[in-house]
């Protein structure tokens, strides 16, 4: 898949340079706005925004595709609550597409079998045990660890994005740490 992806990106890049005619190479689709979590410094769990049905989310992929687009980045609230977010994923990639999905980790575990067309899993991952579960809920750390093993037992490329606030601060050596253990990229905001 990594090669028929890197040929679409050289295309998309040729029409770019070439054509000169403008190419969304990467394109981040809010899947949805609800979230089983409530964390300390995201509110969108609070927005009300309607879902897009199955078939609106298709057709923009098709249209990305169709545009040059290369990589699909799905995120929400949290899209392991779409129950066709397998579809959504399949559907990406058999348009070509390198998928990624953002989540909280918590439903990796019931919802494997939605994620075997995935490129690479990003979970939100805040901290030790104590830090990470202030910040999400009690028990989030456990379903963060469990999902990063899943995925990488499952050849799912991992990363981390570590929200940085005040209260976690001092976690960025952990996480660092841990992401050398465990072997995946770990980003921070």
């Amino acid at each position: 898949m990594f090669l028929k992806t890197a040929t679409a990106g050289c295309r998309a890049l040729l029409k770019h340079y070439v054509l000169r005619k403008p190419v969304p190479f990467s394109l981040v689709l809010v899947t949805n706005t609800t979230c089983n979590y409530s964390c300390s410094y995201c509110k969108i769990w609070e927005r009300t925004d309607p879902e897009l049905t199955t078939a609106q989310i298709d057709d923009i992929i098709d249209q990305a595709a169709r545009l040059g687009t290369v990589r699909l980045g799905l995120t929400g609230g949290e899209p392991l609550l779409r129950d066709d977010i397998g579809h959504i994923i399949s559907h990406a990639r058999g348009r070509g597409l390198y998928v990624s999905l953002n989540t909280n980790g918590s439903l990796v575990e019931d919802r494997l079998k939605d994620l075997k067309d995935l490129d690479l899993i990003t979970l939100s991952f805040d901290g030790d045990e104590t830090a990470h579960d202030r910040s999400k809920k009690k028990g989030a750390y456990g379903h963060v660890m469990k999902a990063i093993a899943l995925a990488k037992d499952n050849n799912i490329e991992v990363s981390t994005t570590t929200t940085l606030t005040r209260d976690n601060l001092g976690a960025v050596d952990f996480v660092i740490d841990k992401a050398r253990e465990l072997e995946f990229k770990a980003a921070f905001q």
